[in-house]
């Protein structure tokens, strides 16, 4: 990943929507505080990135809401980047 989302001390304890600005509306921001708001975890399958350098990438993400006395206290996002996975699966039924 790029600067800065590639350095655990830049991730690691910091608030979403300073880390990353560009969530802070639309849709990713009501996946996060529908995790945030009901604890439930969100799994997304082959999400294109829509910014930056992610623009041409598809990436796995699931988003796990921590509780700490019946509130959520933390978020944990892991990310996997499928793009290889998706373009040759395009490119195969491209060829079909």
């Amino acid at each position: 990943l790029d600067e800065p989302y590639n350095r655990q001390d830049r991730a690691i304890g910091a608030r979403l929507f300073e880390f990353v600005p560009w969530m802070s509306s639309g849709r990713g921001y009501e996946v996060w505080m529908n995790v945030i708001n009901t604890a439930t975890t969100f799994y997304g399958k082959e999400i294109k990135g829509i910014t930056g350098s992610w623009k041409n990438t598809y990436c796995d993400n699931t988003i796990i809401p921590v509780e700490e006395n019946g509130n959520v206290k933390y978020v944990i996002s892991l990310i996997e980047d499928v793009t290889e996975k998706v373009l040759a699966r395009k490119q195969r039924e491209e060829q079909a």
